[in-house]
This record gives structure tokens, C-alpha cells and sequence, in this order.
């Protein structure tokens, strides 16, 4: 195939995975809160090692496990806690950590309540822009999952996560639209959580190997993770 045509393909692969994608963020905002109605809370299951008192060992496991193709966030609450990655439910979760037994891990469990939306005037608007996350976190989680078991290359990972921000920067645009007349200042944090959203996928890292770009991934996936618990405590 000529460089022309490749690129030709390329483009068309990107412009079909964007519009799948939007499409996705345009129903996730209903089919999230729908979920919620049957359950008044949902969590993530974090899987970490700690506790560190000292913030350079801290930082030093840090580093070892990113170099392993994990997180390798540093979470500050009492003590420092490193993050391997984060898992959408317990068992996915407690299957990774079967394999690091002896290493100290531990799943942690991260508990969202579901978004009182009483001080919106359009329910449904403020529905579809929390659409944002379920959006974002699926396919970013995928992508991590493909990654790891070598199912994905790092040509397949740019693609997708290029296509992932040009999704996403068409969803901001819309999601601004039907939040104009919202004048509720958690509307506005709304709004920052997209923006936060798309800022992540432009710091994922995708020049230094698949284990790298999965641990950057993974990185971007903890914030996303608890930028939403931050978002959905303020929204209640």
C-alpha cells in the first residue's frame, strides 16, 4: 500500500471510531443515571500497596511499578498509597491481585453516590454531559486491557486515543450547548470534569513502548477515576 493510501485509511479508521464514540457519549449520560436509579451508589476497586510514611520510598515503588506497566499513582490520604490500577469490579480486581501475592497488595475500594440533580432546570442536559466519564473510562480501560495482552499496538493505541480526543472535544461542544442554561455553579464543575476528562487523554504517553503506554494509561484512568468521586461528592 502507498504512503497516500495508508494515510488515507488511517484517517477513514479515526473518523469511524470518533463517530462511534460520540455516539456512545451521546447514550452513556442516560444509561448512567438509569443504572443509578436501581442502586444509590456504585465503586471502583482500586488495587495499591502501602502504607508508605516516606514519600522517596514511596516515590521509588512508584516508579517500579509503572516500569512494570502499572499506575503507579501516589495517593495521599493518611499515608502515601501506591495504585497499581483501578477495575470496574471486585473480581476483575482480586484476579490481578492473586498474581501479586506476597507483594503487600490490596484492593481499595472507591464508593460514588449517586448525583442528586434537583438544582438542575434541565435534568436530561445535565444527564448527558455526566456522560462524559462512562465514555471516556471505557475506552481507555479497554485500550489497557488490549495493550497487556499484546491484542493492540502502540500504531493501534495512537489511533484510538487520537480518536478518544477528538470525540471528546466534539462531546465538550455539545455538552456546553445544552448546559447554557444552567446557571447552578455545579454546573460549571460539570463542565471543568469534561474539560479535566480531555486533559488526561492528551497526557497519555505513547513513545516509550506498550508496557510504558499501558502504565500511562492506567496513571490517567486513577485520576479519571477519582476527579468523578470529587465531581459526584460536590454534585450531592
Amino acid at each position: 500500500m502507498r504512503r497516500g493510501e495508508n494515510a488515507f485509511v488511517v484517517a477513514a479508521i479515526i473518523l469511524c471510531i470518533g463517530a462511534t464514540l460520540l455516539m456512545c457519549f451521546m447514550f452513556d449520560g442516560g444509561a448512567m443515571l438509569a443504572a443509578f436509579s436501581k442502586e444509590e451508589s456504585e465503586s471502583f476497586f482500586m488495587l495499591a500497596t502501602g502504607p508508605y510514611e516516606d514519600l522517596t520510598l514511596a516515590r521509588t515503588t512508584s516508579d517500579l511499578i509503572k516500569s512494570r506497566g502499572g499506575a503507579g499513582y501516589v495517593l495521599k490520604e493518611e499515608s502515601y498509597e501506591i495504585i497499581y490500577a483501578v477495575y470496574k469490579d471486585k473480581a476483575q480486581g482480586e484476579s490481578v491481585l492473586k498474581k501479586l501475592e506476597g507483594e503487600g497488595a490490596y484492593l481499595k475500594r472507591v464508593e460514588i453516590s449517586a448525583p442528586k440533580l434537583k438544582w438542575a432546570k434541565d435534568k436530561s442536559a445535565v444527564e448527558f454531559a455526566l456522560g462524559y466519564f462512562q465514555g471516556t473510562f471505557d475506552k481507555l480501560y479497554d485500550l489497557t486491557n488490549e495493550l497487556n495482552a499484546k491484542e493492540a499496538t502502540i500504531e493501534d493505541a495512537s489511533i484510538a486515543v487520537s480518536a478518544l480526543k477528538e470525540s471528546l472535544v466534539d462531546f465538550k461542544s455539545e455538552a456546553y450547548k445544552r448546559l447554557e442554561g444552567e446557571t447552578d455553579e455545579r454546573a460549571a464543575e460539570i463542565k471543568l470534569a469534561i474539560v479535566t476528562a480531555l486533559a488526561l487523554v492528551e497526557n497519555i504517553e505513547l513513545t516509550r513502548g506498550e508496557v510504558r503506554a499501558t502504565s500511562s494509561i492506567r496513571y490517567q484512568l486513577v485520576q479519571l477515576a477519582l476527579t468523578k468521586k470529587a465531581l459526584y461528592d460536590r454534585l450531592n
